[in-house]
C-alpha cells in the first residue's frame, strides 16, 4: 500500500511539473508512469534495507530507461519524460537540513562545531543523491540510446 501510494503521489508530481514545462499533453501519461515506477522502485529497496544513494541509482536508471522506451514510441526527446520524472526524487529535506545547520554553526561561532559537521553530512548526502539521480539517467541514455 506505501508503494502505490508513492506511486501516485510522484507520478502526480512529476505531471504538475511536466504541465509547467509545456510538455505535450500526449506526453503526460509517460512522465507519470517514469515517475510513479521510479520512485516506487527506489522507496521499496530502501524498505528492503538498501542505502538510498544506491536505490536512488537504481530508481533513476530505470527513470532513464522508460524515458528512453516513451522517447522512441511518441518520437520525442528522453528529456521529456527524464526531466519531470526525476524532480520528484531530488532530495530537498535533506538539503534544507544541511542549510540549516550551517546557519546555526555561523550563528554560534566557534561553538557551532557540532552543527557545522551535521550540516556537512547532509549536504554530503544530498549531494550523493543528486549525483546518483544525474548517473543513472545518464547511463540508460548511453546503453539504449539509437546512433
Amino acid at each position: 500500500m506505501i508503494l502505490l501510494e508513492d506511486g501516485f503521489f510522484s507520478a502526480l508530481a512529476a505531471v504538475g511539473l511536466a504541465v509547467l514545462f509545456n510538455v505535450p499533453v500526449r506526453a503526460l501519461i509517460g512522465c507519470a508512469v517514469a515517475a510513479s515506477v521510479g520512485h516506487a522502485l527506489r522507496t521499496g529497496l530502501i524498505m528492503n534495507q538498501i542505502d538510498i544513494h544506491n536505490a536512488t541509482l537504481i530508481g533513476a536508471a530505470v527513470i532513464g530507461i522508460l524515458s528512453e522506451w516513451f522517447a522512441r514510441r511518441w518520437r520525442m526527446p528522453a528529456s521529456v519524460f527524464a526531466i519531470s520524472a526525476a524532480i520528484p526524487m531530488i532530495p530537498g529535506s535533506l538539503a534544507y537540513r544541511a542549510l540549516m545547520n550551517f546557519f546555526k554553526a555561523a550563528e554560534m561561532g566557534i561553538t557551532g562545531v557540532d552543527y557545522a559537521n551535521v550540516g556537512i553530512i547532509y549536504a554530503t548526502q544530498s549531494i550523493l543523491i543528486l549525483l546518483g539521480i544525474a548517473f543513472g539517467i545518464a547511463l540508460s541514455g548511453l546503453f539504449f540510446r539509437r546512433k
